[in-house]
């Protein structure tokens, strides 16, 4: 049984639920383990899949809610355009929220999205006059469905469990399209690696508040649900309860899974109703469960198939799914062919750290189909005019130009964007992803991400999938890695890890290429390939700056190169000249009468 199956069982037994559980409280317990299902979906797109932890960000249940509730009952809006306009409400107000949270990183920008929450708790439990206070909102009017004798006689209850069920369907199924397409991609290397991420071109911040707007908006939708079947409001849907019931359903299901939110919302919302004959230890169960669970399944209770599904005696049953097929792709195409190279510029660089200069008016240029090795002692400021170079730093003094633009100062993303691709001095790749997921993601800037195109799967999108997915062969077999695609690239070989490394420097259609120490820690024979490689991108017109301190590859394969020492340039010219230049050798070994 694949996982298409199990996703139209599970559903399947949701949809049945009415007539499986007659008690009307039953039915009642499943219907807000449901709606709390959009709000899960929703944490787990900025939470699970961007990575970021946005503890307050269930807040926005309440605040769609809130939002739904006066449109319906002071604006006498119908219910239904009620609850998508308080949807649309809580994505909007999300954005306010979110941008001056993401000044801040990691736990700190959890805290303040917590700050942020109890501001808007504490707002609406003393703005009287709009939102009746600690005394809430009576009578909110319900969401009316269809008359029973139109259909089969299913009372208005019943039609609504099932459409949250074809709801949570669609939703499930966008949420799954968006995650495989560029934008999901993205999120997932903010998530995994944000340095890595910038340098392949994609714009952190953008990406971090879409994916912060799009679940306020879901988890605004289950807040709308929640009120409108309940039929009364009050300040306790923006309680830090809330946020810590959201937080255990995510955690409990799997982070960062399509069916762990649904999952962990089904499982923990129905759980604490089956544990209340046990009254006072309910809430010591409750927690019990939850701790077993990050104990002994961290990926939470979704992780429990992945785990049937390497028991040989599971897969004799036909019940796991044995085999994993990509699909065909429905165009077939091309590589796509890197882009015009240009040359670089860099003139009288310049980077200050207030008073130490790391780099001093440094100027040298870099021309498409050349090689131009910087070499330098260890704290020569090699690293450092790379990442001026990246956008990773800006300079203090001095001009950068690529072509016929300058480029001095701009974020790493658009520098990407504009054809320069980097590698890191220390090893840096997605490493949950696999070696072709890897390439994939680095292929952000070209990819074109569309939101409806992903959703629709529209003709376009699915061309520029197959170009990508054509791109990542090649460049598989480029960097001699097409044996080792689905191995994720934290349990690949250090020799391949660089290899790796320069092909998402590859995959992102750049040509010049600045590779810093690509051969350190490798053996002589991971060198020699490694050798072969840069002559083969040199040939195929890429420019490449290297960083390297093998001195024996820096003159084999080396056009030019470029000499630092304290910062300053020393030397520049053929390897051949600059190996005799007496400031170098006394930059490497010193003078005669220096003292270690």
């Amino acid at each position: 049984m694949g996982k298409r199956a199990v996703w139209i069982v599970g559903f399947a037994l949701l949809a049945l639920a009415p007539a499986l559980i007659t008690n009307p409280y039953g039915r009642d317990v499943m219907i807000l383990a449901l709606v709390f299902g959009f709000v899960t979906l929703g944490l787990n797109l900025v939470f699970g899949y961007a990575g970021q932890p946005a503890f307050g960000h269930p807040v926005f249940f309440g605040i769609g809610a809130y939002a739904s509730t006066l449109l319906s009952v002071d604006g006498h809006w119908p219910v239904a355009l009620s609850i998508a306009a308080g949807a649309l409400i809580a994505g909007v107000l999300s954005v306010v929220v979110a941008y001056p949270c993401y000044r801040l990183r990691g736990i700190y920008f959890g805290m303040a999205t917590i700050a942020y929450g109890y501001v808007i708790y504490v707002i609406v439990e003393n703005w009287v006059d709009l939102t009746r206070g600690p005394m809430g909102i009576p009578s909110v009017p319900p969401l009316s469905l269809l008359p029973p004798w139109l259909v089969f006689g299913l009372d208005n209850e019943v039609q609504f469990h099932l459409l949250l069920v074809a709801l949570l369907v669609l939703t499930v199924g966008i949420i799954g399209r968006v995650v495989s397409s560029p934008i999901g991609r993205a999120w997932i290397a903010l998530r995994e690696n944000e340095a890595l991420a910038a340098s392949v071109g994609i714009h952190a911040l953008r990406y971090k508040m879409t994916a912060f707007a799009y679940g306020a908006g879901l988890a605004g939708l289950g807040g709308g649900f929640y009120a409108h079947y309940i039929g009364f409001l009050g300040p306790d849907t923006l309680s830090f309860h809330t946020i810590g019931i959201v937080l255990i359903m995510l955690i409990g299901g799997g982070m960062g899974t399509l069916a762990g939110p649904v999952v962990g919302a089904i499982a923990f919302g129905v759980l604490p109703e089956v544990l209340r004959a046990a009254e006072q230890a309910r809430d010591l169960l409750l927690g019990a469960v939850l701790l077993l669970c990050i104990a002994f399944l961290p990926e939470g209770l979704v992780g429990l198939w992945a785990r049937l599904d390497r028991l040989s005696w599971w897969r004799r049953l036909g019940v796991a799914e044995t085999a994993r097929r990509a699909p065909a792709p429905s165009v077939i195409a091309e590589p796509r062919p890197p882009r015009a190279g240009a040359r670089l510029e860099v003139t009288s660089l310049t980077k200050r750290f207030d008073g130490l200069t790391a780099v001093s008016g440094v100027t040298f240029v870099a021309d498409p189909g050349e090689i131009v090795g910087l070499i330098g002692p260890n704290g020569a400021g090699k690293t450092t005019l790379f990442n001026m170079i990246a956008g990773t730093l800006a300079p203090s003094d001095g001009v950068l130009r690529y072509g016929d633009k300058i480029v001095s100062g701009l974020p790493p993303a658009t520098i990407a964007r504009l054809g320069i691709a980097r590698s890191f001095q220390i090893t840096s790749l997605f490493p949950a992803l696999s070696a072709a997921e890897n390439l994939r993601t680095a292929t952000h800037l070209w990819s074109r991400p569309s939101l409806i195109g992903a959703v629709l799967r529209t003709r376009d999108f699915r061309a520029r999938e197959a170009a990508i997915e054509a791109t990542v062969v090649e460049i598989l077999r480029i960097v001699g890695l097409a044996d080792r695609a689905k191995n994720p690239a934290r349990a690949l070989s250090y020799g391949d890890q660089r290899r790796l490394e320069v092909g998402i420097t590859l995959a992102t259609g750049g040509k010049l290429l600045l590779l810093d120490e690509p051969c350190a820690g490798l053996n002589p024979t991971e060198t020699e390939e490694f050798r072969a490689l840069l002559l083969r991108l040199r040939g195929e017109g890429y420019g490449i700056v290297l960083i390297e301190h093998d001195t024996h590859l820096v003159m084999g394969v080396c056009d030019r190169v470029v000499v630092l020492s304290h910062g300053e340039k020393i030397a520049e010219g053929l390897p051949r000249d600059v190996v005799v230049d007496p400031a170098v050798i006394e930059a490497y070994l010193g003078t005669a009468g220096s003292h270690a």
